[in-house]
């Protein structure tokens, strides 16, 4: 077994071609890549200063940040829900009725106070009615102002759903709807015993009463279907009722 081992100060192998010559190093070439590469040195050297200078400097007034990635890209974020109101988001927005309750819904009020009753069907195939909806918000307006309010749709359920659980063919009794904020802070002042902040004023309670069927019985049913605040007038006989969060007064 032979083993060739080349040295730079060995002769040549006579079996092997002479290699071509090299061509002499191009010393000005590469003194032109070093200037070059010097020079973008000392550039970058003296920019930095200045680099951080300019980030330390404050944001002109009136100037836009950049666009959002998704924005860029054409998809753009989802608006926020339309307040109400009372500056919150609309309950009562035209959408499918929550799921497990019946597909269509009939209510008949009687506003005590005006004289009007309405029967109308304000829900078909698991939709609510908007013009049903409509005259529904109608009756129940302020009677002080006039002032009408979307009233939550969940108030019209509730309210249907105690007049189907007392099975009972008389209408309901509409003593008070909404409440305009001028008019709650009115009543506030003759009686303190009214919220500052009453659901009156946010189209999701209602006083009602039935002809027939006493304050305790109403209440009771009221509070049983546990969807809200319940609170028994009995001198004045009414029971308010609300879709705020469940409690009993």
């Amino acid at each position: 077994m032979r083993i060739a081992v080349c040295s730079c100060e060995s002769s040549p192998d006579p079996d092997v071609a002479d290699p071509a010559p090299r061509a002499p190093a191009d010393r000005t070439g590469a003194s032109r890549r070093g200037l070059l590469l010097g020079g973008a040195a000392l550039l970058a050297t003296a920019a930095a200063p200045l680099a951080g200078a300019a980030a330390a400097m404050p944001v002109p007034p009136g100037a836009k940040p950049a666009a959002p990635f998704l924005y860029r890209l054409g998809r753009k974020p989802t608006p926020p829900a339309r307040p109400g109101p009372d500056g919150a988001a609309t309950p009562a927005a035209l959408r499918p009725a929550p799921t497990g309750g019946p597909a269509q819904r009939t209510l008949t009020l009687d506003n005590i106070n005006t004289g009007e009753r309405l029967t109308v069907t304000y829900m078909e195939n698991g939709r609510y009615l908007p013009d049903a909806l409509a005259a529904l918000n109608h009756l129940m307006r302020d009677r002080r102002t006039d002032a009408v309010a979307a009233i939550d749709p969940a108030l019209f359920d509730l309210l249907c759903d105690i007049r189907m659980r007392l099975e009972t063919a008389q209408p309901l009794q509409l003593i008070s709807g909404y409440r305009a904020p001028e008019t709650n802070a009115r009543m506030r002042q003759r009686d303190r015993a009214v919220a500052r902040k009453s659901y009156h004023t946010r189209g999701m309670a209602a006083d009602i009463a039935v002809p027939g069927c006493s304050v305790a019985t109403l209440r009771q049913v009221a509070v049983a279907m546990g969807r809200g605040g319940v609170g028994d007038y009995p001198r004045s006989g009414f029971v308010h009722v609300d879709v705020g969060p469940p409690r009993t007064w």
